[in-house]
């Protein structure tokens, strides 16, 4: 089946430009000012923005072990009409995904139902280093601890093992960094202090920004020492910028960062209007500190933005501190969010699709995706960059979201996979059309 797209306007390797792009068996077979030829769907381009599809490299989509909340088939459907073609899962499912057995097992239910295309990361605690040694880095994006919370706490905790985690890969190690005892003497003085007055924004407090700076420090010292290929995860602090180089994305680039959404788009500010819904780890800092993380995106200090979509049942969002649970759905919301950004000014269309479709497909090596390329696979989105006021029809198995009530000035028009148009107008196809991602790297 052959799909051409007429006089589109296409962004991608740091340029715009008006074509004609011909779509055929998953992928782009021609780009040119004019293409005449017979295809089986003609969708006129004219007024409309060609973009690559976002390439989130963080999500949480519950399935297997925490289907009331998610699954993969209910949260790729909001990926794809939100413009999201390819994800990364993380690994803090039912059971964790610590060995290569559960791992495949992810992999099997998405290849059923996935609308996007798809990697996992295998989970590790610092036991499981023979797991590591044994993954494929061909078919698996990387090894990280986030989500899985040990005696200790993440990961950063317990530099020993993490040390052995480094040494044992060339993989991207994907690392959530916050100190545990930090937290813990924090989290005692003030809940004593305060004792049944504890109210969402205290969540800043407990998880402070010490906390972060202290252990993303700790982490970038031992990548150094070792040379490992790190990956700081969701940054919350404007402190942490200081441990980053200011550099363009490499393959010699071996400490690489992200921002997420929540970070991206919410301040402490906003805690009076959500309540618990901002409930996050990390926690969502000053107004200062996203002003400075989203200065340093335009730079090269911040090489990637993922969602953490991380969707609770609103009932879990509710009642004391210590029994609601950190994290928020917006895998459907991010592009939208940047593109406003776009709108006013703060970023710009072609630094969008750098930060969350090129650098991502570069960091991890992802083979022929990221970029609207001759011969790459067809993954992409068609966005109307001049909608009036609209809320997009995105919606989560877990009933809620951050950014429900936003509506947004530009729109989600349709939405490829692998050539397949897997949203249009609203509505996501019945049939999924997501494939497994694969990386061009040696093991």
């Amino acid at each position: 089946m052959k799909t051409l797209v007429k006089n589109v306007t296409i962004v991608s390797d740091h340029e715009k430009k008006v074509s004609d792009v011909l779509v055929s068996d998953f992928r782009f077979e021609k780009i040119d000012s004019v293409i005449d030829v017979k295809a089986d769907v003609e969708i006129d381009g004219t007024g409309l923005v060609m973009l690559p599809g976002v390439i989130d490299t963080h999500v949480h989509f519950r399935e297997p072990g925490y289907t009331n909340k998610a699954t993969i088939l209910s949260e790729s459907s909001a990926a794809v009409a939100g413009g999201v073609t390819s994800f990364m899962d993380m690994p803090n499912t039912k059971p964790d995904a610590t060995s290569l057995d559960v791992l495949e097992e992810k992999y099997k239910l998405a290849s059923q139902s996935s609308m996007a295309n798809y990697s996992f990361y295998l989970g590790t605690n610092g036991y499981n280093i023979e797991e590591i040694k044994r993954m494929n880095r061909n078919t698996i994006c990387g090894v990280t601890d986030d989500g899985l919370y040990f005696k200790d706490g993440a990961l950063c905790n317990r530099p020993d093992l993490l040390e052995k985690v480094m040494k044992s890969t060339d993989a991207i190690v994907a690392l959530h960094c916050e100190q545990e005892d930090i937290i813990a003497k924090t989290s005692s003085v003030f809940k004593f202090s305060l004792r049944n007055a504890i109210t969402p924004e205290k969540h800043t407090m407990f998880r402070s920004r010490e906390a972060c700076f202290e252990a993303s420090k700790k982490v970038v010292e031992l990548a150094k020492e070792t040379g490992a290929r790190v990956h700081l995860l969701h940054l919350s602090t404007m402190d942490e910028l200081a441990l980053l180089e200011d550099s363009p994305l490499s393959k010699n680039k071996r400490i690489t960062a992200e921002i997420c959404l929540p970070h991206l788009m919410f301040s402490y500010n906003n805690y009076k209007e959500l309540g618990y819904k901002m409930k996050v780890n990390p926690s969502i800092k000053l107004e200062s500190d996203r002003q400075k993380l989203i200065a340093a995106l335009l730079t090269n200090k911040i090489d990637t933005i993922g969602s953490d979509h991380a969707p609770h049942l609103l009932s879990e969002k509710e009642g004391g501190y210590d029994e609601v649970k950190s994290g928020m759905p917006g895998v459907g919301h991010s592009l939208l969010s940047l593109l406003e950004k776009y709108k006013k000014g703060i970023i710009s269309l072609e630094q969008v699709v750098n930060k969350m479709c090129h650098n991502p497909a570069n960091l991890f090596q992802i083979l022929e995706r990221g970029y609207i390329r001759e011969g790459y696979f067809a993954d992409f989105v068609l966005v109307d960059m001049n909608a009036n006021e609209v809320k997009p029809s995105i919606s989560y198995a877990c009933g809620w979201s951050p950014y429900e009530q936003t509506t947004y000035s530009t729109q989600i028009k349709a939405t490829f996979v692998n050539g397949v148009q897997a949203y249009s107008e609203g509505r996501v196809q019945a049939l999924p059309a997501g494939m497994r991602l694969h990386f061009a790297v040696e093991n």
